[in-house]
Order: structure tokens, then C-alpha cells, then sequence
């Protein structure tokens, strides 16, 4: 029965389907007729509708009703399917919402709103010319609707008639509709709501975007066609031979069936089978199910980097299948998981189906460029979250190469608020909509090669109907794995899973032994036996390292533990922010949650991509590809250098490094030295290749080195010589250096060697200028007011009164001032339990506090560390032997005393900045930093502030690049010299933050057509280089804004020198910044020569 949105059987177990259902199948690959109904459909909304019974329902049949075939509908608005009615109607029919885990409704199951948007949408259709009358499918055929996708819930009338009811929002339904078709012209009406009691297990982290958003067709299914295949394949490594599992459904006599691999030079026949078993199941078609194996002889294997595809033709008298398989063997083997024999490690990325214009409809052409992308970053796996995407995307995976986890359409993270009280998972009531779910995903999925993992759901807390699913999975496909990450026993998945753990929870798992989890996670909850049991799965991260915003950071670590036998790698949050288009005045901006004036919502928590809604990549995501390339230089260290060989890692599963190439550059701080490339054998594995003249190239650079008390680098690449998925970055900014084209091919992985001299960087870099100020030690006088308003150190003027440089040459100027604040990342503003800054990881498991608690931005807010002030503590300088002129004093060196602190409390640093004017007009400055006071917690940055006017500035520099990096996020970094526009050095964010750092810098160059302006580096204290970043705006600026777009018009750029800044980390969601890059207050060392030119 029908009741209040909910499918309720007369048992009073929930529904998820209601009418002349048709059982779930593949997907369609036929040569039957089809009839496409997309296209422009009438459209009536309401934003309320409420329904209490099935009769009411059938009531919008009835003369005047909305489903009435003759009803009117010429004045009713026109809207394109697929699509969703909240987006581009201008909010006519509402807006999007996003949230994160809170339903948007009160959790009052079966129950849902009488506030229920509700969009009927009406068409038209006659059917081919060639029909004869309904029967278009031949003598007895049928007819079915099939619906690949409506949120929340469809009711569907065909000419009057209530044909059923659909739910499941991602997955497939099929109508028969063969007795409710007349002949000529058809009328079909579907009533969308957006609520209904699916709704409370579809709770996934995304928009709710209500509509019919994927295609709508009408199927001709003849009497004695195929009505459902299922090519299932095995490959044994040891004979190179394929095996073919074959199972048809169909009606009796629709046998014998031929079937063909054309590339194989296969052919047999399918004979009817011996007492089959029966399924009535379609109101129409009685069928019978067949299963039939076939010895192929040699074949190639399918694999992610080698995705061997064969056709396969299975066809009768009534009708052709034909789809495309590959041949692969999946085995579990005492914790490890193998594919082809060879074990598999997947370095993957969850997506979402979204698109910044047309959130889940699909687009064939953007899924290919997106996933050509995902292949330039050496992503070699997707978990489809949070549920089946299109099943052409599936194709795609197929054809390109992709492991790929299918994920059903479920999800009850909303309970969660409740203590899981009520949770679907565990309710009996629910379990025939659990299990339903799971068949229609693996059903309509099941032939496609690059699946080898069904997942049952997601954050839905575990229960007897989450076992049900995987019974059923297992019953009905036993050679892949199930995966559920909530079944912290591993009673009934196939892998133990965790999402964003800690690096020691991570340990204990594959080496350790006592509890899995620190003491406040519900996965410590495991029983001994449980404990011991999970410690002999595989081990997935179902989701780690947070990609929100700047970062993620401390990746490294993660991936090295991937090295495990049992370890099954993991799938990185996420791959694609799911910001959406938004049309501003004058413009079109990018927009999260209550951007669309949602009630409650999750903020900016959907834009958490390793690339932003436009396809843009970030550094961490270069980052990110450069530690899981599947070949790499690694670990490139002095003594393989010197004994003329270059150390290779080869991670394949199934191919070898045949192809590939190594090519090397050494060079100094002011000259190419030596170049040189190498082939790679058909080695997988751990080998090393000989390369004679690099033992000789890299001796002589060291002792050039040695002998101008300078450094020198050795820079590999290891470049993919298949080219088809290289990066192509934007004309503007600069590139990144994993996924870049490279002399035809794409950048794999890049990797760097560095030999520095004991006096390299230590003391006054003159690039062959001498002549510093003679008087040396300096003897240093206070500076007063009735001296003069201004003071001129060669090209540098200060104002006498505040100590500020006011003017660069001919450029004006401010500063050069204390900066401690930055803009919080996502990162930093992060509340989750694995906070480190004043807890150690090494304490139970890095559990932190083991509390959501105040993040590293709050701990800065509340003690008014974006609230500083700056004041002048003293002025001093060295006269020179010129005369005042107009108030103009003239000195050879000045020293200023900063204190900088926050508003309220009492600490702070010290700023000791010492300026030196040399003959030739180069200007020395340094700067000395010490804390005082009892500093409470971590800080954002200790360094210098510049304030210039916006030129346009080009930045050429040496140190890290091309893009930003930090102190946990330098693998998709090496020093070299790198040029681009000054504006283009700022990762911009949808949400303003820090996003600019790039770390070891030895030379900085400003350039602009007025000025030029060169700033030569030195060591600090710990040995540490400087970072520099430039940015058109203040990181005061950057907090305010809470949108890209909100960002004020700036015609100045500011260029900021780090002697420190806070690591990234995680805690976005997941763990916080580990020690070693954590921020804190201690003596500094800011030290370079300016040259103005």
C-alpha cells in the first residue's frame, strides 16, 4: 500500500517500488527498437503536496486531474529531462540544498514534510512508424519504461493509468507498460517528489538536486528476445588462459543463442537448457535463467593500465546484445588481495556525479575529460560515492582503466545525531529496500570488468539489513569483494575499512595488536576476537587525507604504510569539489551551502576537491600524484648518484616499465650543467640502471659547488610515453610539474638530489657587487624627530616617523613590517579530535583529544592573533657624510626594533631588522625574531610584509615549484628557476584562504616595467630558507571573504617572506598537523640582499 510517501507492504516492511515492475537487469545493450523521451516536457510545480493514500494518487487520473490525458497542459512551463528543477529556472521552482549529514526535515520516519516540492512533468509520444499499433515490439512483445534516475520518488501514469512507483534515486527502474500503450498518440505523466521515505536512506554528503535528471526511455522487448546477459570472465596468470561464464535469461524458446568473440575467433551456441529454472517475475515474459562456460585459450588480461577490451555478440533470431569484457581473475588470499596474480594496491579518488552547471545530469564528453584527468594524476581507482553513476560512465572505466568500487545508492548518516537510534540499518522494516537496493546496483553493473568491489553503502552505522545486503551480494556474485566500511568486525564485508584514521591506527592495524582504534572511535568498540579477525583482512581507506581547501598535507606517510601486503590502498576525499554555478549580478560565481539560503546546511563542506568545480587541479593534488606514481626514481640518494646509477621503483600490477624513460638534469643556482636521459627495461619491481656519465657530471657539480660555496641539483623525470593523458594547464599561472606533457609524453613522477656547500646561503649574497659599508661594526644612533621626516638608504626611503619604507627606487612602498597572521584554511578552521598541537600522536593510537574541540584558527581567534598591532620600539641609524636636504636624512644603515601582538594579552615577537647599503647601491636586510611572553598554542607564520602596487609584476624565482607548497606538502615540488605572472602565484579557493607558499627560496625576482627588484636569500637559524608568496590582497582580506567573489578589486600586489608557517594537515576531517610542522613561537633568522635595477 501507499501511505504518506511510503511504500508499506501489507507485512508493514517498506517498498522501494510499487507496479508493473520489471525485474532488475543489466543495462540495456541491444538492438531492439528504443524510443529516446528526453528532451522538453510540460511542467507544473507546487513547493507542498500532501498525500495520504494510493487512491489519492490515482485521483490525478480522473478528468481535470494532473495525470488526466486530456487535461490542457499548452499553459504550463516547459523544462528540459534530464535535468533538475532547481537549477537554471532562476529559483522558480526552488533552490538547491546541501548537507553534509543533518537531514534538511524532521527525522520522523516513514513520515516526510507536507512541505514536499513536487514537479509533474507531461509528454507525448507516438511510436515509430514501423509499429503495428502497441505491438512495436513484434507478435507478443512487450514494452518497457525504463527510468535510469529520479530523485526522490516518481509516480507514473501512461494514458490515465497509474503504471508504479519508483525510489531509489540513483538506480535504475523498469515499467512494463506494454498493456497500458494505445495506438498513435501516448500520454505519459510523472509526479516527482522530492521527499519521500527513501529519503531517510539517501542522506549522502551532496546536494539534494530533485528531478528526472538521467534518461527516460521506452524499450521494445520481443517475445522471444534476451531479456537480460551476464558476461562474467576469469583469468588464470600461470596458462594465460580465459575462461567465459556465461549466464542468458530468456524465454524457453528463445534458445538456441549464438554468441561470438570476434577477436578470438570464437563461436558456439547456447542450447536451450534441461529443466531451467522458471522466473515469472515480469508480468508479461516468463523467462529462464542459463549458465553455460567456455574455455577461450590465450587471452590478454584486463587490468587498469592495461584495460584489454574483446567484443562480445550474443544474439537469437528476435535479437543481438553486444558489450564489451575483460578478462580478469579476483582473488583474497591470506589478507592480500590479487588480480591477474599480481597484488593490487589502488591509488584512487572518490567521486561524485556532479557538474558545476547541471549538477548530476550526465555528460558523456565532460566524465572522458574528467577521468583523462584523473589519469594524468595517476589515479588508477575510483569508489563510485556515494552511489551507481551513469552506467556510460562505467564504460568509460572499462575502456580506459580504472578499479573501480560500485557503491549502492544508501546512506543514513543523519541518524547519527540521534545516537543511531531508529537507523534503517537495523530495522527489520527496512531490510526488503536494502536488499532491493543491492540487487538493482548489481544487477544493472554486473558485466562491467573494471568493477571488482561492491560497496553496500555508506555511513549507515552497521545492522542485520546491511548483512542482508552482503548475503545477497555474495550469493549472487561470489568472485568480487564486498566492502562495507562500517563493519568494524569484518562479520560480513571482504576488507577491514576506515575513513581518515590515524597514521598510528593505521600501524596497529597491518603490525600491531590490542585495540584497532583510539579509545573515543566507535571502531574501538571491536571485541578481541573481532580485533585479531580484522588484522587478517585487507586494509582500505575508504576515504583519506581530506582534500578541503589548501592541502591535504601529510600525505606522504599515509602512502609509504600503502607498501603493506595487506594493505589495499585507498581512495582520497575527493576528487571534485561540488560547488555549483550561481549567477551573480554582472557575473557568475561558484557557490556552496546556504549560498541558496538553505535553512540548515554545511557551508563551504562541499567544496573539498583535489580539483575545484571548473577542472582546475591543486597542489596537493600534484602533491598527491607524485608520491603514488607507479614508477618512480626512488629513493634517489648520493651513493647510487655517485656509482652511476639511478635507483628505480616499479609499483604495476600488470605491465613493466618498457617504454618509459629517466631523463636528468643537473644544474647550479646560475647555469645548466648536465643533461641526460635513460630507457627503462621491462623490469617491474625494485632495479637500478647503470648511467655511467652521471657518476662524472654529478662529481664535477658537487666540487663546482664546493669551490663557489654554492649548491647544485639533480632533477629526474620519468616521463609516460603515452601522451594521450597529459595535463594541459591554462595559459595563465604555472603549471604543474605531474600530468605536464613531456617531449611527447607526460610527466610521471619527478624526483631531486640537492648538494649544498657549508657556506652556501650563509652570509651576504653580492652576485660580484662588493663594497659594503666600510664602517664596520656599525655604530648605530637613535634617530629623532627634529632630524628630518624621511630617510634615504640608497634606493630605499623610509618615513622617519614610523619607521615604515615608503618608497622602492621609484616605486612606492609599505613596510617592511611583521606579519603573523594568516588566512585559515579549511584545514586550520577543522574541529575534529586528532588535534596534535597539544597532544602526542604517539598517545593513544593519535586520537588528540579524543573530542571535537576548538580548531588551530579558533585557538588563534581567541587570542587575537588576527587582531595584532605593530609598534615602532626604536629607529636607529648610521649617518652618512651627505647633508640633510628638504628634511632628508642620508645613511648607510638603519636598524629598527617591531613588536607585534595580539590586542588583549601579553606576548608577542620582537623584530630586529637591520638594513646595510653597500657602494654599488644593493641594500642588505636582516631580520631577527624572538618570542616573548607565554606564548599559549601554535601561530600561523612568523615573517615580512610588502606592500607594492599592483604593476604587473612577473616573478621569476628559484626555490620550490612551480606551484605552492608547505611544510607537509613538498612532493610535487623540486627547486629550479620558474617564471610567472606575480598575480597567477595565489591558489585562489571558492572559499578565500592561505594558498601561496612556495618554500626554499634562494632568489626571488620582481619585474615590472617600472621596476625591477631582486631579492637574494640566505640561511636562517635552523638552516631554513625562506618561502615567499604574493597575493593581490591582505590576509585580513582573505578571513572576511567568505567567496572567492567577495574579494574587494585590488590594485596592490603583497609579497610576504616566511621564516615559518604552520604545516596543512587534515583536520578538515581527518587528523591535524603533526608535530614536526607545527608552528610555534622560537627565534628566527630573515636575511637577503635587494638589488633595485
Amino acid at each position: 500500500m501507499f501511505l504518506n510517501n511510503a511504500l508499506i507492504d501489507v507485512d508493514g516492511t517498506y517498498q522501494d517500488g510499487l507496479g508493473s515492475l520489471v525485474a532488475p537487469r543489466s543495462y540495456p545493450r541491444s538492438n531492439a527498437p528504443k524510443l529516446d523521451l528526453n528532451g522538453e516536457w510540460a511542467f507544473s510545480f507546487t513547493p507542498e503536496y500532501v498525500q495520504a493514500t494510493a487512491p489519492e494518487l490515482e485521483s490525478l487520473a480522473q478528468a481535470g486531474g494532473l495525470a488526466d490525458p486530456n487535461l490542457d497542459d499548452s499553459s504550463w512551463d516547459r523544462i528540459p529531462v534530464p535535468s533538475h528543477w532547481v537549477l537554471g529556472q532562476d529559483g522558480k521552482y526552488g533552490l538547491p540544498a546541501y548537507t553534509n549529514v543533518r537531514f534538511p526535515f524532521p527525522v520522523d520516519p516513514p513520515a516526510v514534510p507536507d512541505e514536499n516540492p513536487t514537479g509533474t512533468y507531461r509528454r507525448t509520444f507516438t511510436l515509430p512508424d514501423n509499429a503495428q499499433g502497441k505491438n512495436w515490439a513484434g507478435e507478443n512483445g512487450r514494452t518497457y519504461l525504463r527510468f535510469d534516475g529520479i530523485e526522490s520518488q516518481g509516480v507514473v501514469f501512461l494514458n490515465g493509468q497509474l503504471v508504479g512507483i519508483t525510489q531509489g534515486s540513483r538506480l535504475a527502474t523498469e515499467f512494463d507498460v506494454t498493456d497500458f500503450l494505445t495506438e498513435g498518440e501516448n500520454q505519459l505523466t510523472v509526479q516527482v517528489h522530492q521527499w519521500s521515505i527513501a529519503s531517510y536512506i539517501e542522506d549522502q554528503d551532496q546536494w539534494w538536486l530533485p528531478g528526472i535528471y538521467r534518461d527516460v526511455t521506452l524499450l521494445a522487448r520481443p517475445a522471444l528476445g534476451i531479456e537480460d546477459v551476464w558476461v562474467e570472465t576469469d583469468y588464470d596468470a600461470n596458462t594465460y588462459q580465459g575462461k567465459l561464464r556465461l549466464e542468458v535469461r530468456a524465454a524457453l524458446a528463445a534458445f538456441p543463442v549464438n554468441i561470438s568473440l570476434p577477436e578470438l575467433d570464437f563461436a558456439g551456441v547456447l542450447e536451450a537448457p534441461k529443466n531451467p529454472a522458471r522466473s515469472s517475475e515480469n508480468a508479461g515474459i516468463e523467462t529462464v535463467t542459463a549458465s553455460y562456460e567456455f574455455e577461450l585459450g590465450q587471452v590478454e588480461p584486463w587490468s587498469a593500465e592495461i584495460p584489454t577490451l574483446y567484443q562480445v555478440k550474443i544474439e537469437n533470431a528476435a535479437e543481438t546484445w553486444e558489450l564489451k569484457t575483460g578478462f580478469r581473475r579476483i582473488e583474497l588470499i591470506d589478507g592480500t588481495v590479487f588480480v591477474n596474480d599480481n597484488p593490487l594496491t589502488l591509488y584512487g579518488m572518490n567521486r561524485h556525479e556532479v557538474r558545476a552547471e547541471a549538477g548530476r545530469v550526465y555528460d558523456h564528453e565532460f566524465s572522458h575529460e574528467d577521468l583523462k584527468l584523473m589519469k594524468s594524476f595517476n589515479v588508477n581507482a575510483i569508489r563510485t560515492s556515494h552511489y551507481p553513476p551513469h552506467p556510460r560512465f562505467l564504460d568509460l572505466c572499462d575502456e580506459m582503466g580504472f578499479w573501480t568500487v560500485l557503491e549502492c545508492d544508501l546512506e543514513t548518516h543523519g541518524f547519527e545525531f540521534t545516537q543511531w537510534r531508529g537507523n534503517p540499518s537495523d530495522d527489520l522494516r527496512w531490510q526488503q529496500a536494502f536488499v532491493s537496493r543491492a540487487r538493482r546496483t548489481v544487477e544493472r553493473d554486473k558485466n562491467s570488468p573494471a568493477v571488482i568491489m561492491w560497496s553496500l553503502g555508506n555511513e549507515s552505522f552497521t545492522g542485520q539489513n546491511l548483512a542482508a545486503m552482503a548475503r545477497w551480494v555474495k550469493g549472487r556474485d561470489p568472485r568480487r569483494l564486498v566492502h562495507y566500511e562500517a563493519d568494524r568486525g569484518g562479520l560480513y564485508s571482504d576488507t577491514y575499512s576506515r575513513m581518515y584514521p590515524s597514521l598510528e591506527e593505521v600501524d596497529t592495524i597491518l603490525n600491531g595488536r590490542g585495540p584497532v582504534a583510539f579509545k573515543n572511535h566507535q571502531a574501538s568498540n571491536a571485541t578481541v576476537p573481532q580485533a585479531a579477525h580484522v588484522r587478517t583482512m585487507p586494509y582500505l581507506l575508504t576515504e583519506y587525507v581530506h582534500a578541503m581547501g589548501t592541502g591535504p598535507g601529510g600525505v606522504e606517510a599515509y602512502i609509504a604504510q600503502m607498501d603493506h601486503p595487506r594493505h589495499l590502498g585507498g581512495f582520497v576525499w575527493e576528487w571534485r569539489d561540488h560547488s555549483l554555478v550561481r549567477q551573480l549580478p554582472g557575473q557568475t560565481g561558484l557557490a556552496y551551502g546556504g549560498d541558496f539560503g538553505e535553512v540548515n546546511h554545511d557551508y563551504n563542506f562541499v567544496c573539498d576537491g583535489m580539483i575545484d568545480a571548473l577542472s582546475r587541479p591543486s597542489a596537493g593534488l600534484s602533491n598527491w600524484a607524485n608520491l603514488v606514481a607507479p614508477v618512480q626514481v626512488s629513493p634517489l640518494n648520493t651513493e647510487t648518484v655517485l656509482a652511476g646509477r639511478l635507483p628505480i621503483h616499479a609499483r604495476w600490477n600488470a605491465r613493466t616499465c618498457e617504454g618509459f624513460k629517466v631523463v636528468w638534469r643537473i644544474f647550479s643556482p646560475t647555469e645548466e650543467m648536465a643533461t641526460g636521459q635513460v630507457d627503462l627495461p621491462a623490469q617491474n619491481g625494485q632495479f637500478e640502471v647503470e648511467i655511467p656519465e652521471l657518476k662524472l657530471a654529478w662529481e664535477q657539480a658537487c666540487e663546482s659547488a664546493m669551490g663557489q660555496a654554492s649548491e647544485c641539483w639533480l632533477t629526474t623525470t620519468v616521463v609516460d610515453p603515452d601522451g594521450r593523458y597529459s595535463y594541459q594547464a591554462p595559459t595563465s599561472g604555472p603549471e604543474l610539474l605531474v600530468g605536464a606533457p613531456y617531449s611527447g609524453g607526460r610527466t610521471m613522477h619527478v624526483a631531486q638530489l640537492e648538494f649544498s656547500s657549508a657556506d652556501a646561503g650563509r652570509g651576504r649574497w653580492s652576485l660580484g657587487k662588493t663594497g659594503w659599508a666600510k664602517e664596520l661594526p656599525l655604530t648605530f644612533q637613535p634617530f629623532t624627530s627634529d632630524l628630518g621626516d624621511k630617510l634615504v638608504l640608497g634606493p630605499l626611503t623610509f618615513n622617519a616617523r614610523n619607521g615604515r619604507l615608503v618608497q622602492l627606487g621609484e616605486v612606492e612602498a609599505e613596510g617592511i613590517l611583521p606579519q603573523l597572521w594568516r588566512a585559515p584554511t579549511d584545514n586550520d578552521s577543522g574541529h575534529g579530535p586528532q588535534d596534535y598541537a597539544e597532544t602526542d600522536p604517539t598517545v593513544d593510537l593519535g586520537g588528540g583529544t579524543g573530542l571535537w574541540s576548538q580548531s588551530e584558527a579558533d585557538k588563534w581567534q581567541a587570542k587575537c592573533q588576527d587582531k595584532t598591532m605593530t609598534r615602532l620600539v626604536s629607529l636607529e641609524y648610521v649617518p652618512a657624510k651627505q647633508v640633510n636636504e628638504n628634511g632628508t636624512v642620508s645613511t648607510i644603515a638603519l636598524r629598527t626594533r617591531w613588536r607585534i601582538a595580539p590586542r588583549e594579552y601579553q606576548f608577542g615577537l620582537d623584530y630586529l631588522t637591520t638594513y646595510t647599503l653597500s657602494d654599488s647601491d644593493q641594500v642588505h636586510v636582516e631580520t631577527e625574531v624572538a618570542p616573548f611572553g607565554p606564548w599559549p598554542n601554535s601561530l600561523p607564520r612568523i615573517g615580512l610584509h610588502l606592500e607594492l602596487p599592483e604593476l604587473g609584476w612577473e616573478a621569476a624565482w628559484l626555490g620550490q615549484g612551480p606551484n605552492e607548497c608547505y611544510s607537509d606538502m613538498q612532493a610535487g615540488t623540486v627547486v629550479g628557476h620558474y617564471q610567472a605572472a606575480a598575480k597567477d602565484l595565489w591558489g585562489l579557493r571558492i572559499f578565500p584562504q592561505e594558498a601561496g607558499l612556495r618554500l626554499d627560496t634562494r632568489e626571488l625576482i620582481l619585474k615590472s616595467e617600472k621596476q625591477t627588484f631582486t631579492f637574494n636569500f640566505e640561511r636562517g637559524y635552523q638552516d631554513q630558507l625562506p618561502g615567499f608568496s604574493v597575493c593581490r590582497w591582505t590576509p585580513e582580506e582573505l578571513t572576511l571573504a567568505q567567496h572567492d567573489w567577495e574579494l574587494p578589486e585590488s590594485d596592490r600586489l603583497h609579497l610576504y617572506l616566511d621564516a615559518l608557517q604552520q604545516g596543512i594537515g587534515t583536520r578538515s576531517c581527518g587528523p591535524g598537523v603533526r608535530p614536526g610542522v607545527t608552528a610555534f613561537a622560537r627565534n628566527m633568522r630573515i636575511a637577503f640582499t635587494l638589488t633595485i635595477d
